[in-house]
């Protein structure tokens, strides 16, 4: 069997790169694109390692192990060991499962690429047969989705509702405590930005609003007369539509906190892209807790491992 390097290194390449990609989107980190690709550059780099240096350690179980470290402290931010295990375990989660898909698919279809070792090759002249290409660029992104999609199924059943969790909200240098219930019925995201959005009553209302502020909020919102919202709140409030109960299209006005932060399953998780919505009267009976947390949040973060 003839072998290409620069085929075999190239398919790989993207190969690994789609692979991290993948392990950046569960985990909802943010990454540069430029670490992204040199990642999956020294991800590539045990091909031609394996193929010229067959006895390096590199080429032993240990020595991948500890190549895949190298991967990911070169891909991502190294923020904690707790961290750091999360990353590297969704990555071994997901070369698994698109491995094993990608795989699985060959021995089915039998295209005309080969396996060396745990590597993509192909025994044609040129770059390569256009079957192996086709099957990587059409498998992957079935493999890809079916993944992300039972990674989110996972993380949906896996939240516990009818229980409430301890809230801390900051806003404008301070922050605010209460109590928080995930509602299965709150679904309400911003349309543009796809912000997820949780819902405080008057007791969260009336520690950032003055009395004042508060009454004309409500007044803009009842109303739809946007303009009587304060001159201070202008810039920050955003009027967001959504469907009410019967069909009708209402609104709820919404502002961006600087980070909002819920204690699920005995630690803290935080998250920096939320809206807070405004619901004028009490969202309990008997204040047991005042704020209506969407679902979306502890999704995130049971699917986020970072």
């Amino acid at each position: 069997m003839t072998i290409y390097l620069d085929v075999i290194w190239l398919l790989n390449f993207f190969l690994d790169l789609l692979l991290l990609w993948l392990t950046q989107l569960l985990l909802k980190e943010s990454i540069s694109r430029f670490r992204l690709c040199f990642g999956a550059l020294i991800a590539s780099i045990i091909v031609p390692i394996e193929i010229y240096f067959p006895q390096s350690i590199f080429a032993s179980a240990i020595g991948k192990f500890i190549f895949s470290i190298i991967i990911i402290l070169c891909t991502f931010q190294y923020y904690s060991i707790q961290r750091f295990v999360k990353q590297l375990s969704m990555f071994y989660v997901n070369t698994f499962m698109i491995g094993g898909g990608l795989t699985a698919l060959h021995h089915l279809f039998g295209p005309t690429f080969q396996m060396y070792g745990n590597k993509l090759v192909t025994s044609m002249n040129g770059y390569g047969d256009p079957i192996s290409w086709l099957f990587l660029c059409i498998g992957f992104p079935i493999l890809w989705l079916f993944s992300k999609q039972r990674m989110e199924a996972f993380a949906d059943e896996k939240i516990v509702y009818d229980e409430f969790y301890a809230i801390e909200i900051d806003f404008n240098e301070k922050t605010y405590t209460t109590m928080g219930f995930i509602d299965s019925g709150n679904q309400l995201t911003d349309p543009f930005t796809k912000q997820p959005i949780v819902i405080c009553d008057d007791v969260i209302i009336e520690q950032i609003f003055t009395k004042w502020e508060r009454q004309q909020c409500q007044i803009a919102q009842e109303t739809l007369d946007f303009s009587k919202i304060p001159e201070d709140w202008q810039t920050k409030i955003q009027p967001i539509p959504f469907l009410g109960v019967g069909g009708h299209t209402s609104f709820i006005l919404t502002f961006k906190v600087d980070e909002l932060r819920i204690f699920y399953d005995n630690e803290w998780s935080s998250v920096q892209k939320v809206k807070v919505g405004l619901q004028f009267g009490r969202l309990s009976e008997d204040f047991s807790y005042h704020c209506l947390l969407q679902p979306q949040l502890i999704k995130s973060r049971l699917s986020n491992v970072g």
